[in-house]
């Protein structure tokens, strides 16, 4: 699957399976509880955020975001993963990962910005004021960086995938779509900003980028989708610290990058010494059919490469790829890491009822882990818990 044929299909299979609510009831017979949507308000809400005033307000707003960054340091341990299987322990031996806060009030110290992203130049003469996020990992970042007065836009996300300091902020924000954002609804918003993944920006969704600009509205898109070949967390950081520069709150970005890149580091040197367990990543159920795994784009590689494993099919091309049973069993995997998309149950019902996938030696010992699939798909606050929880079930001799 080359670049065009990943864009095409991400919003028919992740997106599609992520976002919205799927009825296993008819498949199997249990399945995993749903959290309810966040349900967001529809009106434009007054941004408050700058004032532009006196230096002396300037100043103050400066030393009390110093004083809060300073302050700012609790951590909270890995709560929303789950390791399945009798080689698992508990997810109390992971080394705690930090729980992002509402941050403090931007500092109104500013520097334009000019930049490069994805092959289109974009330029900040004055931070944005009506930002337009196209995803709830791109809003939970905004938010963490205090720029909930900003956000005039967003999607609906699901609670579990939110640091729970950031819930009530987010379900204030008025909402652009329900899966997907709508044209009529974004230019309804107004935005300055857009962030969005690459596939929005068609003439069949939002609009190009390129007929944003000559709107006078900058768009932006993960640096991760910039790429031809795997990215790596690096690019979370990225996007962190480029917002963090656009909206002139660098300071606090960096501050979270800090925090994340200590959390991966401390996982990673607790296992770069074992020997690297081979993974098969259950990305996606298409009931009836051979399941999706990841490929050669997108998060996924490093992460699982960070938590100490390997991907079985880490050379495939594309984001993800259709796989057959009898090749996976041919890759024998030690592990099988099951995306939960809203139907981890679905998924390891189909390992254990189907007589092919119940022959691989992973499903017969267990060695089963559960994670959310926003956590290793894409730029997210929940990456760093993602390798730390992923460590945790592929080498639990490490932290028993």
């Amino acid at each position: 699957m080359d670049v065009e044929e990943y864009v095409a299909f991400w919003p028919r299979s992740l997106w599609g399976l992520a976002r919205l609510r799927l009825n296993w009831g008819q498949m199997v017979g249990s399945v995993l509880p749903s959290s309810s949507p966040m349900a967001g308000g529809h009106g434009h809400r007054v941004n408050r955020r700058r004032n532009h005033g006196a230096a002396a307000l300037r100043a103050l707003a400066f030393l009390l975001l110093v004083t809060t960054v300073v302050s700012c340091s609790s951590q909270a341990p890995v709560s929303s993963t789950t390791a399945l299987g009798p080689s698992s322990a508990s997810a109390s031996a992971v080394s705690s990962v930090p729980t992002v806060a509402p941050s403090p009030s931007p500092s109104s110290s500013f520097t334009p910005v000019a930049m490069t992203n994805c092959d289109t130049a974009i330029r900040f003469d004055h931070p944005p004021v009506r930002v337009v996020s196209a995803d709830p990992r791109f809003t939970e970042i905004l938010l963490a960086l205090g720029l909930e007065n900003d956000v005039v836009g967003t999607l609906p996300a699901y609670t579990s995938e939110l640091q729970p300091g950031l819930r009530k902020a987010y379900a204030a924000l008025p909402l652009i779509g329900e899966d997907s954002p709508t044209l009529e609804k974004v230019t309804a918003a107004s935005p300055d900003l857009i962030w969005a993944s690459p596939f929005f920006f068609t003439e069949k969704s939002i609009g190009t980028r390129e007929g944003w600009q000559a709107r006078g509205v900058a768009t932006y898109v993960p640096a991760g989708s910039c790429r031809t070949s795997g990215s790596s967390i690096d690019d979370t950081y990225t996007d962190i610290l480029m917002m963090g520069s656009i909206f002139g709150v660098s300071p606090v970005a960096e501050r979270l990058v800090d925090e994340l890149k200590a959390s991966v580091s401390a996982t990673h040197a607790r296992v770069e010494n074992a020997s690297a367990v081979r993974v098969f990543v259950y990305a996606l159920l298409d009931p009836g059919n051979p399941p999706f795994t990841r490929g050669n784009l997108g998060i996924a590689n490093d992460i699982i490469g960070q938590a100490g494993g390997a991907n079985v099919f880490a050379e495939l091309k594309g984001f993800t790829q259709q796989i057959g049973w009898e090749e996976i069993v041919k890759a024998d995997p030690d592990v099988i890491v099951v995306l939960d998309a809203d139907d981890a149950a679905a998924k390891k019902s189909e390992l254990f009822s189907n007589p092919i996938a119940a022959t691989l030696r992973a499903v017969k010992l267990g060695r089963i882990i559960v994670v959310p699939i926003h956590s290793v798909s894409t730029p997210d606050l929940h990456n760093a818990e993602a390798v730390a929880a992923l460590a945790l079930g592929l080498h639990p001799e490490v932290f028993s």
